[in-house]
């Protein structure tokens, strides 16, 4: 009997997904949010929300449809990398921000041109950790639906796999977090 990659895949294509909606915004949003500290609590409100609490109604959905799953995991990823995105810009020197917006430059332009490449590598970093995080999440919940839909043996290969990719991710990450942020 040949083992079912489909949650391995279906994991993969959520995690990417939630991944590329947060990524731009969650940077972006916590850029903004660092000037307007009254309005910084209500960003980190779905951070209690797990993954595997967003996942749960996979195992009551019918039929089981990815990019909802994509969207609900949205919310723990844009606030993950919106938290890491603000340590990362808390670790910038505030005088190039300072410098560039005395010479004119706008938010946006401060954002794109200074704090996010500045900011890349730690923001990189959270962004591979989340997409292992959901992805792993993700595909263990599909496997555990099939079995309780059709009970039996656990595939042992798909979750292995599930397994693999996210200690390699996890390993990514880690390097990449490795970089310093500019001072």
């Amino acid at each position: 009997m040949a083992a079912d990659w489909s949650p391995l895949w279906l994991g993969l294509r959520a995690a990417a997904l939630s991944t590329m909606i947060a990524l731009p915004l969650g940077p972006w949003l916590a850029f903004l949010l660092r000037r307007r500290p009254a309005a910084a609590p209500l960003a980190w409100l779905p951070l209690p929300l797990a993954p595997s609490l967003l996942f749960a109604y996979c195992l009551l959905a019918d039929p089981f449809r990815w990019p909802t799953a994509s969207l609900a995991a949205s919310l723990f990823t844009l606030t993950y990398l919106m938290r890491a995105a603000s340590a990362a810009f808390d670790a910038l020197n505030p005088q190039h921000l300072s410098a560039a917006r005395g010479l004119g430059a706008s938010e946006w332009r401060v954002f794109c041109r200074i704090a996010a490449p500045l900011a890349l590598r730690p923001i990189l970093a959270a962004a591979a950790f989340v997409f292992a995080v959901v992805a792993t999440e993700c595909g263990v919940v599909l496997i555990l639906r099939r079995a309780i839909l059709a009970p039996g043996p656990l595939p042992a290969a798909p979750l292995a796999a599930i397994g693999a990719a996210a200690l390699a991710i996890h390993y990514l990450a880690s390097r990449l977090q490795g970089g310093r942020t500019a001072r």
